[in-house]
């Protein structure tokens, strides 16, 4: 796909298909009423074969350079420039209701609740969960508790989320795709700038007294005003598995153009004071303090966990 940058007039409809095209000749080939090629990064159609594919859903980030880490942070220094290729990331993260399709189609093809690996999709399993199943079973179709259907979805292992972006033609975005794509170009602290968190701009779980959660369950997605790029959620609410495996050391030993992780991961913390295998979360959830809402900060999650606060969504990489 050749992303070139073109000042363009309104659309017209041509024949009878639903093609468009414009005073420049540049076809609207899925008829969304957006292009491939657009003055307007923002309005920059990613997918211009599916009509299930716009700016309403995905977000174009073009190529470029932007601030990665903190200098406070043990894991997240050095501060360095990150150069990454153009691409496209969900507006939204992976709802329920787009989960049951991926699971109730894996489940007509012989894989109940699992991926083609054998490994669980959902965890229905997780008994230390105070908030209601969103997901539900019986017997035959996956269906959503009423009232979840917009909510991201949780409980999913990383291979789970994986496996789902590949069936959706995508992937998960690498770290550093997440980070820019959180804090924009300009290295803002949280999506939504440099301001402190607060309960009108994210669903988390505030340390200063009262230390009251802001809303005790998560909330539908888009419910709080778009960040950087005009993504919704990229702090709080849920956390996010993204690709890239979880190093402590990573950013010392990290290429400077499109990193993509560490080879494998591992971490230890208080509570594995042994180590575990460990793949990266970002974002923060409706269980975290502030500093988990900001848009550098890293999180080894053990890659065979699930929780009521981690969810993800996808991403693909387009052509220049």
């Amino acid at each position: 796909m050749s992303i070139l940058l073109l000042f363009c007039c309104t659309p017209v409809k041509i024949d009878t298909s639903d093609t468009f095209v414009d005073d420049t000749g540049m076809l609207d080939i899925d008829g969304d009423g957006y292009f491939s090629v657009d003055a307007d990064d923002a309005r920059i159609d990613c997918d211009d074969s599916n009509p299930a594919i716009n700016p309403r859903t995905h977000r174009y980030i073009p190529a470029g350079t932007f601030i990665r880490g903190w200098e406070h942070n043990h894991d997240t220094v050095p501060v360095t420039e990150i150069t990454l290729s153009s691409y496209c990331i969900g507006v939204y993260e992976v709802q329920n209701k787009d989960f049951i399709v991926f699971m109730n189609e894996q489940r007509t093809l012989g894989w109940e609740n699992t991926t083609q690996d054998g490994n669980p999709l959902f965890d229905f399993e997780d008994n230390d969960d105070p908030y209601p199943e969103r997901i539900l079973d019986n017997g035959t179709t996956y269906t959503i508790q009423e009232g979840y259907e917009n909510h991201p979805v949780v409980e999913v292992y990383r291979w789970s989320a994986q496996a789902y972006c590949v069936w959706a033609g995508h992937q998960l975005p690498t770290e550093a795709q997440w980070e820019r794509a959180a804090r924009g170009d300009d290295g803002a602290m949280y999506p939504w700038g440099d301001d402190q968190a607060d309960c009108s701009k994210s669903n988390y779980w505030p340390q200063n007294p009262p230390q009251e959660p802001c809303i005790d369950d998560t909330t539908p997605v888009g419910s709080y005003d778009p960040g950087a790029w005009g993504l919704y959620d990229m702090a709080g609410n849920v956390s996010e598995w993204v690709e890239d495996w979880y190093n402590v050391n990573y950013y010392e030993q990290s290429p400077s153009q499109d990193p993509t992780g560490p080879e494998n991961g591992w971490a230890e913390d208080a509570m594995n004071p042994e180590g575990f295998v460990a793949a990266t979360a970002r974002g923060g959830s409706l269980g975290s303090g502030s500093g988990s809402l900001r848009s550098f900060h890293r999180v080894p999650e053990p890659f065979e966990a699930t929780s009521n606060g981690l969810g993800f969504r996808c991403s693909f990489f387009v052509g220049e």
